[in-house]
């Protein structure tokens, strides 16, 4: 008689120990699947209609309305063009409007209220007969890819521990060695820089 309350108790305790596994491993896949729900939502790229912002709300390191978000016309996968406010003066359009924004001071923010400095980047000039090419500057080195994905050093269409490297290669270096380096176009290439490709990693 004692022995059979013994297996009692051995198979009740197997039966909880069963069911305590099972209930562990089913809480167990829903928390790992949760982070890589929002991991999957999160990495979703913009695309147009919706992305457009003129200017832009800020985060991601940018500051409110450093950036524009131009779907009037889309990138060619539908993305937003960017457009950083980085140097004075420059005009961009933004909206279904073609509203034009106006950058009054590098790393400031966009507005329609237009400066001369701006003013005179719209003024189309006369041009005018020249029998010499004019020399180009020697301190003239620019991002190209300020309009378009910047953080993507490469351009190889993903940003990635390549893109950070190529940029900790470039560090305290003058950005004419290479501009793709300076992803926010200051004239340095620097930690800002570095957060800003961070920021946009797998994106």
């Amino acid at each position: 008689m004692a022995s059979r309350g013994y297996k009692g108790k051995n198979n009740f305790l197997a039966l909880f120990g069963v069911f305590f596994l099972s209930a562990s491993l089913l809480v167990g896949l829903f928390l790992v699947s949760r982070p890589q729900q929002i991991q999957e939502q999160a990495s979703t790229p913009k695309t147009c209609p919706g992305a457009e912002a003129c200017p832009w709300g800020g985060g991601s390191g940018y500051a409110a309305g450093y950036l524009l978000e131009n779907c009037h016309p889309p990138e060619a996968d539908n993305s937003p063009q960017n457009s950083l406010c980085n140097q004075a003066g420059r005009v961009e359009p933004c909206g279904p409007d073609h509203i034009n924004y106006c950058c009054p001071a590098a790393n400031g923010v966009w507005s329609t209220t237009m400066t001369a400095d701006c003013k005179a980047s719209l003024a189309t000039p006369t041009p005018t007969p020249s029998s010499s090419p004019t020399p180009t500057p020697t301190g003239a080195c620019v991002n190209p890819n300020l309009n378009h994905n910047p953080w993507d050093v490469d351009q190889n269409g993903k940003v990635n521990i390549v893109d950070i490297g190529i940029i900790i290669d470039n560090y305290g270096k003058s950005p004419c060695l290479n501009p793709k380096t300076d992803v926010n176009g200051d004239g340095s290439v620097n930690i800002v820089d570095i957060g800003l490709v961070i920021d946009h990693y797998n994106k």
